[in-house]
Parts: C-alpha cells; structure tokens; sequence
C-alpha cells in the first residue's frame, strides 16, 4: 500500500475536487436527517412498546433488504449510471420517510409492521445510495489518496455530524419523534437536488454491457464471485468482519435501553452519547493519519478491534454518565482503525466496473450475522440484561482482534498492483 498522505495534503485533494465537494456536501445534509431519523424512530418505539425486541426489530427489516437483493443493487450499479442512481435514491427515501411521518401525525397508533416495511425499503434504497457512491468515489480521486481523503472526509463529516448529534436529542424532545423525521425527508430533497450538478457517472468496463435479462444478470454476478472468491485480501477482510458485525450487532440497537435502564437518563444523553461517538471518529482520524503510516492492516485492524472491545465492555457497566460518554469516544477512536484501512483496502482492491458488485457482495458476507446477531442481543437484553449482552459482544470483537493480529501474509494476488498488508 501506497504511504498515506499528511492531513493537510489530503484537504488540499478534497477541497480541489469540484465533484467531490459535490458528492461530499449532499452527504452532509443528508447526515443530518439520518441522524434525527436513526434517534427518533428508535426512540419511538422503544417508548411506545418498552420492549428492546420490538426496537431491534426496525434494524432488523433494515438489515433484511440489503441481505436479500444487495447482491442484484451491485449488479445494477455496474451497469447504470451511477450519478442517476444517486439522485433517484435520495428523491425515493425522501417520499418513503415522509410517508412515515404522515401516517405518525394522523394516525393515532401506526402500526409496527409499517415502521418495519419503510425500513425495509429504505434499506434497499440507501443501498443503492451506498454502492453508487462507493462505486464512483474513486474515480474522483488518485489510487494514493483514496486513505488519507477518506480519513480527510470522515473526519470533516463527524466534525460537522458533532453539532447536529449535539441538539437532536433535544430536538426529539422538543419537536417531537414525527418532525424530526420529517427533516430527514427534506434532506434528502436538497441531497437529490444537489447531486444534479456532479457529471454523468457511468460505470466503466471493458466490454460492452450485455442485455438486462436474468442470464445476463447471472453472468455479471459470477465475475463479482470469483473475484471476491480469489482475492487472498477480500477472503481475510470478510472474515474479520462477519465476527466482529456480529459482535457488535449484539448491542448495536441498545443504546436506548443502555440510557433507560442502566444510566436512567433521558433522550438527552442518547444524544449526547452519539455525539461523543462523532467525537471519537474525528480523534481517531487524526490518529490514523499520524501513525497509520507506521502500521500494517491487519495491525490496524487488531489494533482497533482490541480498543473496542475494552471499551464495549466497559460502557455495558458503566452507571455514570461522564464515563459512558469518555467509553463511547474511545469505542469510536479504536473502530477508526479498523473501518478505514478496510474500507480504503476494498476500495484499492477492486476494478471499477467490478466495485458495485464485490462491494456489495462483501457487504452481503460480512454483514449476514448481523440480523442474528440484533435478534439475539435484544431477545438476551429483555432476559440477562444490557449489561451481559455488551460483555458478549464484547468478546465476539476480541476475537476478531486475535484472528487478525495472527493472520499469516498470503501470496500477492497476481490481478492486484501489490499485497496491501
């Protein structure tokens, strides 16, 4: 791997890009909704059925769409434009989520099964949100920047992400759940309205696109499979991260009963504890950025899985509200990394006309646990408590940390530049 670049060559790269500044600030607003969204409706239905199950099960039905066609959207986000999926994405979740907000302010008791099935869409949508972006974004950018601008970009979208985090709890209690689900539907507007000003994004590949029809299809799919199933790197990477997904997957909906019925605070602190999150990514960023240099991925990664376990383990415990808040930076400084280098390594690995599909198809496999892992968590947290099932999760994760930190350095693949471990 190429050596990544100082903190302020890799701002200089971001800001220069016209279209990245395009792609990133669409993001940003964006953020802001989802951020007032993921709150809010979590909130909702933990207050409405008190029950951590009935809460973990909207992360579920999200996580249900992109496990069933997730492979098909990467197939499709190799052959259509990606600029156009972009901006039809964003106007598609824009009317989902104000449907949801419409049925919350003239209905008197919506039913679950609809804060599920938007959800569910919305998941499907949001990835092909996601593997467009991911699919173009290094075409915007040099090989041997892509490490140093995400950083740049992660670290600038969680600065900016402290101050929205910082008042939607307070929003939540004051406009209530329903309004601020609405301003995440106008986000989405001015991220699709935004995005019209990027230039075409068409994939590139090496010959010409074969015709949509379910052969055709198959076809695209098999070359995403065999060239995860080659690639020593993509093999070791998914892993690491199906243990760790389901690790964390475990008390990853639990923040709400965590605040509830551990620290017995109010939305409030929910808030502030996602902030000190965003807190810990922006640290972690600049920690990256001085040492990552100094350090292979799998150190990186076990490095980063090691500090997030102990601090997963910890904030289980934790009764006081200033130590859940210092757990949680360190949780998210430790996660830094590990998500980075993977991400920038995936990013690296994979030709252009090929990234939808082993994007996706890498999502798929490492995130197959994590619907398990939610139902189990939650079901565990009505019955032994947060408190065990943030220890079990905990555990799950450092042994993702040994698996990488003993990890031997395989033969470089012949289709790769180099081994980037």
């Amino acid at each position: 791997m190429k050596q990544p670049l100082s903190t302020s060559h890799a701002w200089r790269l971001v800001i220069a890009s016209r279209n990245f500044r395009i792609l990133f600030t669409a993001e940003l607003v964006s953020t802001f909704g989802d951020i007032l969204y993921k709150l809010a409706i979590m909130w909702f239905i933990y207050q409405r059925t008190g029950s951590a199950m009935q809460t973990g099960g909207v992360a579920i039905a999200g996580l249900l769409g992109t496990l069933l066609v997730g492979f098909l959207i990467g197939t499709l986000v190799d052959r259509w434009n990606r600029k156009t999926i972009l901006v039809v994405a964003d106007l598609v979740r824009a009317l989902l989520v104000a449907s949801l907000v419409g049925a919350m302010l003239f209905a008197d008791q919506p039913p679950l099964w609809l804060f599920y099935g938007v959800s569910f869409a919305l998941s499907i949508v949001g990835m092909f949100f996601g593997s467009a972006r991911s699919a173009a974004m290094p075409d915007l950018l040099a090989s041997e920047t892509l490490l140093a601008a995400n950083i740049a970009a992660n670290m600038a979208s969680r600065m900016m992400g402290v101050a929205f985090t910082a008042i939607a709890g307070l929003l939540i209690a004051w406009i209530g759940p329903e309004w601020a689900m609405a301003l995440n539907a106008l986000s989405f507007i001015f991220s699709a309205v935004w995005l019209l000003w990027l230039p075409s994004l068409a994939a590139t590949t090496p010959k010409a696109p074969r015709a949509v029809t379910p052969k055709a299809i198959w076809q695209d799919m098999r070359e995403g499979i065999d060239y995860l199933r080659l690639s020593h790197l993509l093999g070791f990477l998914s892993s690491i991260v199906i243990v760790v997904n389901f690790g964390s997957a475990l008390y990853s909906t639990l923040t709400p009963a965590l605040v509830t019925t551990v620290l017995n605070a109010d939305p409030s602190v929910y808030g502030l504890l996602s902030t000190a999150s965003l807190v810990g990514g922006i640290i972690g960023g600049l920690l990256l950025q001085m040492v990552g240099q100094k350090l292979s991925l799998n150190q990186s990664i076990s490095l980063g899985l090691i500090g997030a376990s102990l601090s997963a383990l910890s904030l289980g415990w934790s009764t006081w509200v200033p130590l859940s808040l210092f757990l949680t930076t360190t949780m998210s400084i430790a996660l830094v990394f590990n998500q980075m280098p993977v991400y920038t390594a995936l990013q690296q690995e994979t030709p252009s006309h090929l990234r939808g599909r082993v994007f996706n198809l890498f999502g798929m496999i490492a995130n197959i646990a994590n619907p398990l892992g939610i139902a189990l968590g939650s079901a565990l947290a009505d019955q032994i408590g947060v408190q065990w099932v943030y220890s079990i999760g905990a555990a799950l994760v450092a042994f993702g940390a040994w698996r990488a930190l003993y990890y031997h350095k395989p033969q470089p693949d012949p289709r790769s530049e180099g081994a980037l471990l």
